[in-house]
Formats: C-alpha cells, structure tokens, sequence
C-alpha cells in the first residue's frame, strides 16, 4: 500500500479523526487509500495551530505523541487543493499566503493494528500483508 509518514500530533490527530487535511508542499494525482505512519520526527505542542473548538482538552498532551515509527492508519486522499485559510482548523496549521501548500483531503479513517515501519520522505510502499485493520 502507498504510505506517508506523518509528524506526530498531526498523525495521531487524524487517526482520531480530528485532522481531515494534510498539508503538503506538492500536489499529488493520487486518489485513494494511503497508510498513516508516525515519522520518527515530531512537530512540538507550541509549533502546532491548535482548534480549540474542536480538540477536547488532554489532561496529558503526551498522549498525542505516542505510536512513534509505527503505522497507525488508513486515510482515503479523495482531493487535492490549494491551501486556504478557511482549511486551518481541519489540518491544524496555519495558513500563510506567501508560503503556498496543498490540502491534500482525507475521508474514511480507519484504525489499524499499529506495527513498526521504516518511512522515508514522500510515498513509499508497505507490504499489504502487514496491514490489518483493527476490530472493534
């Protein structure tokens, strides 16, 4: 399956289903499922534009931050757009109009049984083996 690593809280973010646009430098014509994984590299708490409105209040910011170099999702990519102040508080970053991105916009989110993966910059593959999804 094509992967994306993904900086914690924003991975955790969408795998509880509160980020829904990731935002990304380039485009991509990809349409369809990806796999969520945590890079091993992370935005700190004050870096992040918080939606407080939307966020329930964590008594352990913490717990946004777990699940480092594992996937942790599936996300469906069902469009590509450029990045608008009016997508902030679905993607959790700040809009800067001299500095332009893509939305890149993700719809039916779902848990997987996390394991370790070594990501790397872009797409890359995960065996498909390797994904399941988790059960309620």
């Amino acid at each position: 399956m094509k992967s994306l690593s993904v900086k914690n809280p924003y991975a955790q973010l969408i795998l509880q289903e509160f980020k829904t646009i990731e935002v990304r430098s380039r485009k991509t014509l990809h349409r369809g499922d990806i796999l969520i994984c945590v890079s091993k590299n992370i935005t700190y708490a004050h870096q992040v534009h918080w939606n407080d409105a939307d966020v329930p209040a964590y008594e352990d910011i913490n717990v946004l931050y777990e699940g480092v170099g594992m996937a942790i999702a599936i996300a469906e990519i069902v469009d590509v757009t450029p990045f608008e102040a009016r997508h902030e508080s679905l993607s959790f970053v700040k809009f800067n109009p001299h500095h332009p991105m893509f939305a890149w916009h993700l719809d039916n989110i779902r848990p997987i049984e996390p394991f370790e993966v070594s990501g790397s910059l872009g797409f890359f593959e995960t065996p498909d083996h390797m994904i399941k999804i988790k059960t309620k």
